[in-house]
């Protein structure tokens, strides 16, 4: 009786974590219900932290990250992120090849994009 109450208790488990890996990996932000789109919403969040995470590491304090979504007319979507800080406009290309690599390291939490990282360098833009 017990050993059967296990497996039964053991089978709901595995079933219940199984789908909500499953509704993480495979959300979508513009459509569905409005818990769907939080969820995603969370799980960028916990990107950008993440990568903020690995910044500070490198030493890149208090810098700036922006995530920008585009979704193509097949429906797969292009994500952008762009990180702003000072410093990274000093690093020459092997550098910030390097520091673009660490933070391509930090895994993407949605399944179904393409994600590009880009540094935003503010003194380029100064006349």
């Amino acid at each position: 009786m017990k050993t059967a109450r296990f497996i039964m208790l053991t089978i709901l488990l595995v079933c219940i974590t199984a789908f909500s890996v499953g509704g993480t990996v495979m959300c979508r932000e513009s459509g569905g219900e409005p818990a769907d789109r939080a969820l995603c919403g969370s799980l960028k969040k916990a990107y950008l932290n993440a990568l903020r995470a690995a910044l500070r590491t490198g030493g890149y304090d208090a810098c700036g990250i922006t995530l920008t979504k585009v979704t193509q007319e097949t429906g797969t979507a292009e994500y952008t992120v762009r990180v702003h800080h000072r410093r990274i406009e000093t690093l020459n290309e092997e550098g910030k090849e390097k520091l673009k690599s660490r933070l391509e390291d930090v895994g993407f939490p949605l399944r179904g994009g393409n994600v590009r990282i880009e540094f935003y360098e503010p003194d380029s833009l100064r006349p």
